[in-house]
């Protein structure tokens, strides 16, 4: 469907041909497939550190007296924290890196066509794991669970479209649709 060969392949085809990269080159990542990537790492990180400060006091304590919710306030501080600094650091560094190999910066990393496409179908695949996420915390609300199982439910919820949405997107960027 899209032409995933070269970046300037992918624009709007301004470039003379001695701006194409060879053909042994690395293919440079876009912003849209960097900033991508950032996420999935920072909501790998922040989810960890989460599981590491709860599945202790699970273990050892009953669950009404377990300390969640500053633990989850934490998680999803980091998570936005670890995405924008990661991405800012991530486009700075490509920038330079590329403008150093004498590249055309800005059409290597301006979002193109098959960026809005993976977006969407991303974007999609998030939506249909939160929506029933928030089914199964809904139920989980009607039968009168604890606090703890409810909240967990939709941080998971949360996690769990994030990380659909990333390996969609991370998938159609590396293997194409």
């Amino acid at each position: 469907m899209f032409n995933m060969s070269r970046p300037a392949e992918r624009t709007a085809m301004t470039h003379e041909p001695h701006d194409l990269p060879e053909d042994d080159e690395p293919i440079s990542m876009t912003t849209e497939e960097r900033s991508v990537w950032v996420y999935l790492a920072g909501i790998i990180v922040s989810t960890g550190f989460y599981l590491a400060w709860i599945l202790p006091q699970v273990f050892d304590r009953p669950i009404a007296d377990v300390s969640w919710i500053p633990a989850m306030l934490w998680a999803i501080g980091i998570s936005v924290g670890f995405t924008i600094v990661g991405t800012i650091v991530a486009q700075v560094g490509s920038a330079v890196g590329l403008a150093i190999k004498g590249r055309d910066v800005k059409a290597e990393m301006e979002t193109d066509v098959r960026d809005k496409e993976i977006g969407a179908r991303g974007t999609k695949a998030s939506a249909t794991v939160v929506g029933v996420g928030v089914g199964l915390t809904l139920v989980l609300t009607m039968l009168g669970a604890d606090h703890f199982w409810i909240g967990n439910a939709l941080y998971a919820a949360g996690f769990g479209g994030a990380l659909a949405e990333t390996i969609t997107k991370v998938s159609l960027y590396r293997r194409g649709f």
